[in-house]
């Protein structure tokens, strides 16, 4: 009898951590867009941003994005004494590369780090957190550049688990974490997200930084985001 009692409220507590991680992704939901409706115009982005790559240089980049399956980041990068133009297509399960003209094929593990990154980016859109195949769970409660944040762990099968920070006062997406491959490795991958603006009735970072297991890797001030209603299949399709 005492086993089946504690059982039940194990079970039960793990509810109320699963009904709390969904209610912080409703209120975090009403903070960037009012209402769910809105967030169907994040399934295809344009983005168009600043920054540096770290051992890379500074310059712009463009991201076209069908998420979750489908990308293409354009960088025209600085660096002493010449230019780059490089631009990363991932097209389902193939990808390729550009480098100042220079087309080939991706290697498979390239097209995988960019397929999770891009899987990590959709969520961060909150869009398909209400979906079926997403399991929410509450995690400790943590902090982002000093300020206190509750943390949503979201799962889904043969996905990474991908731990989004909302902020407790503002109730924004200010981080989203996952652990991903990068070449040989597995690493963890934070993206920050800060200066939020409004953009179509949305509300979204104009700063992004990148870190690579505690490391910034890169840092972007979006300038700006536009939402066709459909991105052309070319787009993504190798030249």
């Amino acid at each position: 009898m005492r086993t089946t009692v504690v059982l039940t409220l194990m079970v039960l507590a793990g509810q109320c951590r699963a009904d709390d991680a969904r209610d912080w992704v409703e209120q975090a939901v009403r903070a960037h867009a009012g209402t769910e409706s809105r967030l169907a115009k994040l399934q295809n982005v344009v983005q168009t941003a600043r920054g540096t790559v770290t051992f890379v240089g500074a310059g712009t980049r463009e991201g076209q994005l069908n998420l979750p399956d489908r990308v293409r980041w354009t960088f025209d990068v600085t660096q002493p004494g010449r230019k780059l133009a490089i631009t990363l297509g991932v097209n389902g399960p193939r990808g390729w590369r550009s480098t100042t003209g220079a087309v080939a094929d991706m290697a498979p593990k390239e097209v995988e780090s960019i397929r999770e990154e891009s899987y990590c980016q959709w969520l961060a859109t909150l869009a398909p957190l209400g979906r079926k195949e997403f399991t929410l769970a509450r995690m400790p409660d943590d902090k982002v550049n000093g300020e206190p944040v509750v943390v949503v762990k979201a799962s889904a099968p043969g996905r990474p688990d991908v731990q989004l920070s909302f902020d407790k006062v503002k109730r924004l997406l200010v981080k989203a974490s996952f652990r991903g491959n990068e070449a040989d490795a597995v690493v963890t991958k934070d993206y920050l997200f800060s200066d939020f603006r409004e953009f179509e009735g949305l509300k979204l970072p104009t700063k992004q930084v990148e870190l690579r297991d505690g490391k910034k890797i890169a840092e972007w001030t979006i300038e700006g985001y536009k939402f066709p209603e459909k991105i052309a299949d070319s787009v993504f399709a190798k030249p």
